[in-house]
Parts: structure tokens; C-alpha cells; sequence
């Protein structure tokens, strides 16, 4: 840890204070919290780095680095990028069109860079980086010391281009190094197919049109006579959380979906009258996160489907990116998924029915999916010889 670094975090905490002290100012209180004292702390501190610190130290770095912890003591999506990070962001991120399939968070304990998926088909998926590694450095560059926007920027590249990779994992001592070549790959699609007589939608986003996808592969699946459908949301990690709230409400008839809630406003999101009748498996794990966290909680929270694999990410968080006005940027989460009935699951992930411990045999073999279809196929069987007896 060099002397700038350490000088970011002894302000870090005080700085916090002082901005909250500063926001009393314009119309809150804080007197009865003692705030104003800890904003005279603040005023001393600066004054021994300057006085007494062995080095120069200027006061624009303490204050940048005081803001950018400020921002991640709220939560590990938020973030602040100063105004030469945000230009390097806006001016490189177009030229960086190359990517390795791996998909991270900043994890809570450690800081560094998490994996939470790698896309199959990508160049991670043969590289040995696994999911649950935690992604040291990037080309030489810690990704502790980065806002999340710029650990993505460092981990993009030009096409061809290659990432050496820094990785820690979990009961292997010192640091492993993986090369991982970049490259540019087309958003996954929604795909879908009948297995056995049940249903299977693998939904790898929530972005804008996977509405019309989900509502294809279903029509199909009812004409064929289909009744139990699984939806595969393994590797969901992003897209639009009302894009999440439509395709949910193909499947539930009334009542409440989700719930959004910001700064003094909750926007509930219900139902509305019609819904296909399919019995429905989710295929859900730890890179199950955001968008699609919401879409589970909302059908397994009313008792429309059955949740098998293992707890989800916990990323219940919408953000919000506020350009300032000295150019920087704060990306900020302004928003909170909440499930039906009040069910907050940020930070905690929403926990499986049936839970898998191990995503995939010695052979190879896909548990969580196995395991799904053993289920499926009963129900399924279930439901035939029903109405057989019925007719």
C-alpha cells in the first residue's frame, strides 16, 4: 500500500462526516448527533497531513480518494469516479469492444473484483478462471483500489488483444495467473427447447426485448401441449428491471409483482389479469443477480414456481449515474428491489427450495439442471396421469 493509498483511508471515514455535517448546512440536522464536532475532527486531520505528514500530499488527492470511500461505504455498486477517471471512461470504452466472458462484482469483504460468471463460449470458459475466484490485479493494475466502472473498463480491450489475470482462489496458496484473450461477443440470446415433455427457456438477460423471446418459446410449449416449463436464470446478471417485471407477469395472474423503492417513494408493480398456466422451476445460483433476482423472488414469493440451486448473488440495488459538476462522476444505487409481501433480499440473495451444493458432476453432468427435470418430469407425470383419471 503506497503513502497516497494509506492517506485515503485515514481521511475516508472523517470525510463522511464532514460531508454530512456540510449537508446540516442547507436544511437537515445533525446537531443532536454530535455532527458538527466530528467536521472539526475533520479540519485537524487535514491539518497534521499537512503539517506532519513526511511527504507533499495534495489536498485535491485527499479529498478525491475521502470521496471515492465515501461512495463505497454505501454499498459495493456504488461508486465515484473522478473527472480524469470519467474522461478515461467516456473517451476509451467505445475503442475497448473486446471482452474475456467473465462477469464480476466487487465483492464486500476483500474489495477485489469477484467472479460471478463466465459466459460458455467466451475465451474465459477454457482459460481455468473459475467462478467464486477472486481477480487480483488486471495487467499489472489492483482491482481493490477501483470503482467497479473501471475494474470493467481495465478487464475490456481491443479484439485479439489478451488480459493477464492476477487470481486468488480459495484453498490454493499464493496467486495464480491465467492469459485470457478478449474478444468481441454478441449479447447471449434467449434460447429455448422441449425436453422430455417439459419446457426449458435459458434466460441469460433481462435487456429490452427478451418480453417477446420468453412469450415465443412459451406460445410454443402450450400449443405443444406442454405444462411444466423451467427457466434457467444462471448467469443472469444485468438488464432492465422492468423488462424483469413484464416477463413476470406472464406468468402470475394478480396481485404484486415487485416493489421499487427510492428516496421516500415505493412504485409497486402488480399483475394484471391473465397469466399462462405453466408450473414453473427456476434454476437459480450465485450468479443469479439484480434484474433477475427480482424476477425470482417475484413468482417463488407468490408460490408460482420452485427455486432449485443455491442462494443468488444479493444485488438488489438499481443505479443511478450523476455527472458533477466539476466533471466527475457518482454512480450511485438510487433505487431497492423489494419482493412481494416486503421481502428484502439485498445483500442476502434469495435462497433456493431445493437447494444443489455442487453445480456439476465428476462426468461432468449438470446437477442443477438434473435435478430440476427429476422434478419437472414427476410433476409433468403427475399432472398426465390426473387428468387421464379426470377424463
Amino acid at each position: 500500500m503506497n503513502g497516497r493509498t494509506r492517506i485515503v483511508l485515514l481521511v475516508s471515514s472523517s470525510v463522511l462526516l464532514a460531508l454530512i455535517a456540510l449537508a446540516a448546512l442547507l436544511g437537515q440536522s445533525y446537531e443532536s448527533d454530535g455532527i458538527y464536532n466530528k467536521l472539526d475532527v475533520f479540519v485537524e486531520v487535514m491539518r497534521h497531513i499537512r503539517s506532519d505528514y513526511v511527504e507533499p500530499v495534495a489536498s485535491r488527492d485527499i479529498f478525491d480518494g475521502a470521496l471515492r470511500g465515501m461512495a463505497a461505504t454505501l454499498d459495493i455498486e456504488s461508486s465515484y469516479l473522478t473527472a480524469e477517471e470519467y474522461l478515461r471512461y467516456r473517451e476509451e470504452l467505445p475503442r475497448r469492444s473486446a471482452t474475456t466472458g467473465i462477469e464480476i462484482r466487487k465483492h464486500p469483504g476483500s474489495g477485489y473484483a469477484e467472479v460471478l460468471f463466465i459466459r460458455p463460449g467466451s475465451p474465459a470458459a477454457g482459460s481455468g478462471v473459475r467462478a467464486g475466484d477472486f481477480i487480483r490485479a488486471v495487467d499489472g493494475t489492483s482491482t481493490r483500489d477501483l470503482p467497479i466502472l473501471m475494474i470493467g473498463l481495465v478487464m475490456a480491450g481491443e479484439p485479439e488483444s489478451v488480459a493477464s489475470l492476477s487470481i486468488i482462489r480459495t484453498g490454493v496458496r499464493g496467486t495464480l495467473t491465467f492469459e485470457v484473450a478478449r474478444a468481441e461477443l454478441a449479447p447471449a440470446q434467449v434460447t429455448h427447447e422441449a425436453l422430455d415433455g417439459v419446457g426449458y427457456i435459458s434466460l441469460p438477460s433481462f435487456r429490452l426485448g427478451v418480453l417477446e423471446s420468453v412469450q415465443s418459446a412459451c406460445g410454443e410449449f402450450r400449443g405443444a401441449g406442454i405444462e411444466v416449463l423451467i427457466i434457467d436464470l444462471r448467469g443472469n446478471v444485468d438488464g432492465d428491471i422492468e423488462e424483469a417485471v413484464h416477463v413476470a407477469d406472464l406468468f402470475v395472474a394478480d396481485g404484486e409483482l415487485l416493489t421499487l423503492r427510492t428516496k421516500g417513494r415505493d412504485t409497486d408493480y402488480t399483475a394484471g389479469e391473465f397469466a399462462m398456466p405453466f408450473n414453473i422451476f427456476l434454476l437459480c445460483d450465485e450468479s443469479t443477480a439484480r434484474a433477475a433476482e427480482g424476477f425470482a423472488v417475484a413468482l417463488a414469493d407468490r408460490g408460482i414456481a420452485t427455486i432449485i440451486g443455491r442462494t443468488t448473488a444479493g444485488l438488489a440495488t438499481v443505479q443511478r449515474r450523476i455527472e458533477l459538476e466539476d466533471g466527475a462522476l457518482l454512480n450511485i444505487s438510487h433505487a431497492k428491489i423489494i419482493g412481494p409481501g416486503g421481502t428484502d433480499y439485498h445483500g442476502t440473495g434469495v435462497e433456493p427450495s431445493v437447494e444443489v451444493p455442487t453445480s456439476t458432476s465428476e462426468d461432468g453432468e449438470d446437477l442443477i439442471l438434473r435435478t430440476a427435470l427429476e422434478r419437472a418430469r414427476h410433476h409433468a407425470t403427475r399432472q398426465r396421469d390426473s387428468a387421464a383419471v379426470g377424463g
